[in-house]
């Protein structure tokens, strides 16, 4: 399941954000974070390192020189080696968890302090959220996650993703739980309820995108991204920010955007019908939009309701001919599923 990203986006909740405070944080947070993830990187690449020459030490050794008083010494050191590894590797597994908690308490502790001594009249709840969802973004864009540059960036941004999406993740939970502590303040707040969505939203797409990565069709990578546990998340993820999106419209039933998004909920399970009338309310509200039109087109056609299809033809032909092409290419979506 995927949520549908080629419509056209509409203005969603207000950030909360100063640009130039969120700068000088948000850099701080990286900073410490690529060190901590460039370490646990480094170590293993100095230790497998080490251990391949000691082993090709060791069998040119005995190719060559089997009385080489030098075989032993290898041999011992590479085992030592391999130990040692082992008991730091088991060490610092267990320690990066706790270290990555204290990065998200150090980021949420400054946040707090911007509020104390800049915005005394700022809430702090949807600050520290908004504040959260945005470093989590930067991370999702930033030196991390290497593009287009060959294999060499791929490998790096495999061997860094647990721990990126580890960081990303704790950051999004702390974004939800600062939402979920405003709610029990004020449960009727609609936008608190919006803007709760969103988190969730942000939550599915973290889960779901790398499922659609080009590693992910190696063997090695699907066992270690596509896994039961990350599926019953992006369900999760999904069928609350559904509820969140249906609690928020119901006082507020004209947010473009959030409509949008439900629509969008809706065609990553598939259901046209509830996509097809929560579009419907959206062009209640944005009726000459191009690409609103056409996607509406599209799926009346889909669903077989070609008379409501032409009419939204003929609209669409007044406002871009060419999307009209497009559209009338789909006319026989229907017949393609018999």
């Amino acid at each position: 399941m995927a949520l549908a990203t080629s419509y056209t986006p509409y203005n969603e909740p207000h950030q909360l954000l100063d640009p130039i405070h969120q700068l000088q944080e948000e850099s701080v947070f990286c900073e410490r974070f690529e060190k901590l993830s460039s370490f646990h990187l480094v170590f293993h690449f100095s230790c497998l390192t080490l251990l391949s020459l000691q082993t090709l030490a060791f069998v040119y050794l005995l190719v060559m020189n089997t009385r080489s008083p030098y075989v032993a010494a290898l041999l011992f050191s590479g085992i030592l080696t391999l130990f040692s590894y082992l008991i730091l590797l088991f060490y610092y597994q267990a320690k990066k968890p706790q270290d990555f908690q204290d990065l998200r308490r150090f980021f949420i502790q400054a946040c707090r302090k911007e509020i104390a001594e800049s915005r005394p009249n700022q809430e702090e709840h949807l600050f520290l959220a908004k504040a959260a969802e945005s470093l989590t973004s930067k991370l999702a864009k930033n030196q991390f996650y290497l593009n287009n540059l060959g294999t060499l960036s791929s490998l790096i941004r495999l061997v860094r993703f647990k721990d990126v999406e580890k960081m990303q993740e704790l950051l999004m939970y702390a974004a939800i739980q600062e939402h979920i502590e405003k709610i029990k303040k004020d449960p009727l707040n609609s936008q608190t309820h919006l803007s709760l969505a969103k988190s969730y939203l942000n939550m599915y797409r973290l889960y779901q995108s790398p499922l659609k990565e080009p590693l992910s069709r190696f063997w090695i990578v699907k066992k270690i991204i596509q896994t039961e546990k990350r599926q019953k998340r992006v369900d999760a993820s999904l069928l609350l920010a559904m509820e969140e999106l249906k609690i928020g419209l119901a006082s507020q039933n004209e947010e473009p955007w959030a409509l949008l998004e439900l629509a969008n909920c809706y065609e990553a399970l598939q259901d046209k019908q509830l996509e097809l009338h929560t579009l419907k309310q959206l062009q209640e509200i944005r009726p000459l939009d191009e690409s609103l039109l056409l996607r509406i087109g599209k799926i009346y056609f889909f669903l077989g309701m070609t008379s409501h299809g032409l009419e939204i033809f003929s609209t669409l032909k007044n406002i871009n001919v060419h999307l009209s092409f497009e559209l009338i290419d789909s006319y026989n979506a229907y017949l393609k599923k018999i």
